[in-house]
């Protein structure tokens, strides 16, 4: 399997990379909760049933603990934390919690392992990533008999 990409200029005037081109991610598709119920099935012992049950209730869970204010720690995928944004004020005691104060965001930080050969540190769950060009693919069909040979 493979992370799909396709070129893009940049045409914002005035940047300094205006009219370079850079790779970006492109989706394969979209996987729902129930595709991954389906796929941990095949991998496990659990029943479909069984991993849907824990992956709302993990949802759910997540959504409680974030809304409480805490930051989640999941091994191998990441932590979760939440977040504000709000409009900046000269001094503290301008601050008003309804009038500054503008959404809420939950931000993801991936889990990394360091790599001792390049002394650097390495998304885990990327760690053996390989690209396609998506603009060379002849068509969808093409990229699931590559996922099939995998």
């Amino acid at each position: 399997m493979a992370i799909l990409y396709k070129l893009v200029e940049n045409k914002v005037p005035g940047s300094k990379a205006c009219g370079k081109w850079y790779a970006r991610a492109t989706p394969s598709g979209v996987k729902t909760i129930d595709d991954i119920a389906d796929i941990m099935q095949q991998n496990c012992s659990l029943k479909r049933s069984d991993i849907y049950a824990a992956l709302l209730e993990f949802s759910d869970t997540l959504e409680s603990l974030l809304l409480d204010g805490y930051r989640v720690d999941i091994p191998r995928l990441g932590s979760f934390k939440p977040g504000v944004r709000s409009i900046g004020v000269s001094s503290p005691s301008e601050f008003n919690e309804r009038k500054h104060l503008r959404k809420s965001t939950i931000h993801f930080k991936p889990s990394y392992v360091y790599d001792r050969d390049l002394c650097t540190h390495k998304l885990r769950m990327l760690q053996n990533v390989s690209y396609v060009d998506a603009s060379k693919l002849a068509s969808g069909k093409e990229m699931e008999e590559r996922r099939k040979e995998k």
